[in-house]
């Protein structure tokens, strides 16, 4: 006969309840079972409290079975059922409603930041936000956010919140420049907006041109007597929130018809830094001082001229123009008079310091040009000019016509550092100087020491002779060895020749890596220049002769001046260091990288605001191009962005996604290609 269970009664739990693991395990232990030849009949189920997951991610009902077994096997069996309701509620935080000023962009930032405050972190919750949007004043608007939360039963909770755009700022009034206006013989004028010029308004928070109708102007009228007469105009613009600025314009209205009585005057101009000169209005009133207008003063007359630039080229003789004078009435007056030009700016002088090797002779000899600094195209202005057409170094705007160094034979005598002063002149003869360390190595040469200082001997046999001399001076060490000794483990170590040699590429905006010729490569060793070399035109290099340890091999990139750094070691071990290669990221030589790219039909690129910290805007001004596509490139020449766009929307460039750094930005444009370097700083 098999055992007879008592009573089961199934049970329910909520999964957050405190205590629910003791219910459940004395639920588990309170089933029973009697049999009619055992008192002590063994009962097991098929879960217990470590395999039984009552936690809220395990909602709804599990079977429970218990086994009862008398000791002559009989079994009997019975069922209940465990029922586990999730009550979990998910809560929101603090949530507030926020109001900010009108950014013209829809205020994204600020909105994001204020969806955040609906977020639950909790992975188990699912959440739900709506958007309910009222057009407010211009671009102004207020947005409903509803945030609902549950965790998939039945109870859910609702948060709400209001983000509102409103406009308090008033709109940017800018009137037309003052202007002077003739009457006629009458005293009669035309001042309306057509003659005069119109009002600009910019206001950030209306759509573009909806400000245009909401223009108007007040005009206050003084008589100065004499057919003179001085209006002052006040434009007021009001955008749609009601916020309203105005400026005012000055306009002057003189009487007269004559032709004019034109008087010209030889003057002298001075070329500035930048090597140009532009009459501006002092100098066409000295030029034309004693002209006057047929009726009214001379203040009526405008002027023409053939030529009003002039830059170095006009400095050497003096250059004859033709001015034009005319009225208001169309009547005109012309005459020639000599422009003297002068160019009184001083050059600018940048020095390096550098470091000579002696040859076989004990010499060595530097020309000007390895004291100009030179390779620093990145920071020299757009407007200079430089020795010989050399990227950087000594400039002037009128370029270096010629330069002196001090001292440019160096000995024996010379060994260290030696001060020399370099002095350029432009093409006027005005001058500038700067100094340089040379610093002179003997490298063929072994140096005796006398009480602790180097000295180089004339020749091998001087040596000779000096050690035959001083067959005493032979002195232990505190470790037992000889001058002698010593100095053969010395020589014994450098008389290893180490070699290190490689190639210098340069990869460019496309990706594209090209060998890079005939640029400079330094060798460094603790810190010291031990030796520098030029590639050849495929951009290899070589230093042999080398004593073992670990040396930098650099390469100055002339672009941003940034040293490209390769660290090598060359040892018993590894005497010849080959492929030791230096990659300089750039641009193409015939790329425009300056804030505004001018196409070929004199259209413009601009990018901007460079530096970014992620979003930029690509202007072409005045374009006809209907169709560009942007390529954005970092450093690698790795493409990180490409995309098409249309040139009657605006360009807006997302790399909010990649990190700071230097990227190349290229636009194609129907057979036109301009390239932009750009810097990205995620602050």
């Amino acid at each position: 006969t098999a055992p007879v269970f008592a009573s089961v009664s199934d049970m329910e739990i909520y999964c957050i309840d405190a205590g629910n693991y003791k219910v459940v395990s004395e639920w588990l232990a309170s089933v029973t079972a009697i049999d009619n030849c055992d008192s002590e009949v063994e009962i097991s189920t098929n879960a217990d409290m470590e395999t039984l997951d009552i936690s809220c991610i395990n909602p709804g009902m599990t079977t429970i079975t218990w086994t009862a077994v008398d000791n002559s096997g009989n079994t009997a069996q019975v069922s209940a059922m465990l029922t586990i309701h999730d009550n979990r509620i998910p809560t929101f935080g603090d949530v507030v409603d926020l109001i900010v000023e009108c950014d013209g962009m829809g205020n994204n930032e600020d909105f994001n930041m204020f969806l955040n405050q609906f977020i639950i972190d909790d992975p188990d919750v699912d959440m739900n936000i709506t958007l309910t949007e009222t057009p407010g004043c211009g671009l102004t608007k207020t947005i409903l956010v509803t945030g609902t939360a549950t965790y998939g039963n039945e109870l859910e909770v609702t948060a709400f919140a209001t983000f509102q755009i409103i406009d308090t700022t008033p709109p940017v009034v800018i009137a037309p420049e003052d202007i002077t206006i003739e009457a006629d013989e009458n005293c009669e004028w035309n001042a309306l907006p057509e003659i005069t010029g119109t009002s600009e308004v910019i206001d950030l928070c209306s759509e573009e041109s909806s400000m245009d109708e909401s223009i108007m102007y007040s005009d206050d009228v003084e008589d100065l007597g004499q057919g003179m007469y001085l209006i002052t105009r006040t434009w007021t613009a009001t955008d749609a929130c009601g916020n309203s600025a105005s400026d005012q314009q000055v306009i002057t209205v003189t009487g007269g018809n004559a032709p004019p009585s034109l008087v010209l005057n030889e003057i002298d101009i001075y070329l500035t830094e930048e090597g140009q000169w532009t009459l501006n209005r002092w100098n066409i009133e000295d030029l034309t001082r004693g002209s006057v207008a047929g009726c009214g003063t001379g203040d009526l007359l405008t002027y023409t001229f053939s030529n009003r630039y002039f830059d170095c080229s006009s400095v050497y003789a003096p250059e004859e123009i033709t001015v034009t004078a005319t009225d208001t009435y169309g009547n005109s007056a012309s005459g020639k008079v000599l422009i003297n030009v002068f160019d009184t700016i001083s050059p600018m002088a940048f020095c390096k310091d550098t470091t000579i090797y002696l040859d076989e002779n004990g010499q060595a000899f530097i020309a000007p040009g390895a004291i100009n600094m030179g390779g620093d195209r990145a920071s020299v202005p757009a407007w200079a000019r430089h020795f010989n057409d050399l990227e950087g170094g000594s400039i002037d705007a009128c370029g270096i016509a010629y330069m002196e160094l001090t001292q440019q034979l160096f000995t024996t005598e010379n060994i260290g550092a030696n001060q020399v002063t370099l002095t350029v002149y432009d093409p006027s003869g005005n001058f500038a100087t700067c100094e340089a360390i040379v610093t002179v190595i003997d490298t063929l040469r072994q140096p005796n020491y006398e009480e602790g200082e180097g000295t180089y001997p004339e020749s091998s046999e001087g040596v000779a002779e000096e050690e035959a001399s001083n067959p005493g001076n032979s002195e232990t060490d505190t470790n037992g060895q000889t001058d002698s000794e010593q100095e053969s483990e010395t020589t014994s170590e450098t008389d290893n020749t180490y070699v290190i040699t490689g190639t210098v590429n340069t990869t460019f905006g496309d990706g594209e890596v090209l060998p890079n010729g005939t640029i400079e490569v330094i060798l460094m060793l603790d810190g010291t220049v031990v030796a520098t070399t030029v590639t050849d035109e495929e951009g290899n290099y070589l230093f042999e002769g080398l004593t073992a340890g670990s040396y930098e091999v650099i390469v100055i990139n002339e672009e941003d001046n940034q040293e490209n750094v390769v660290a090598v070691t060359v040892d018993s071990e590894n005497p010849v260091a080959s492929q030791v290669n230096v990659v300089v990221v750039t641009v193409r030589e015939n790329a425009i990288v300056t804030s505004s790219v001018e196409f070929e039909d004199g259209m413009e690129l601009q990018v901007y605001p460079n530096p970014t910290q992620g979003q930029v805007r690509i202007d072409l001004a005045g374009s006809r191009f209907r169709q560009a596509e942007v390529t954005v490139y970092n450093v690698l020449g790795a493409m990180v962005y490409r995309q098409s766009f249309s040139t009657s929307s605006d360009i807006v460039v997302d790399l909010t996604s990649q990190s700071s750094g230097m990227y190349i930005v290229k636009v194609d444009s129907e057979g036109t290609t301009a390239t932009r370097k750009l810097i990205l700083d995620r602050k």
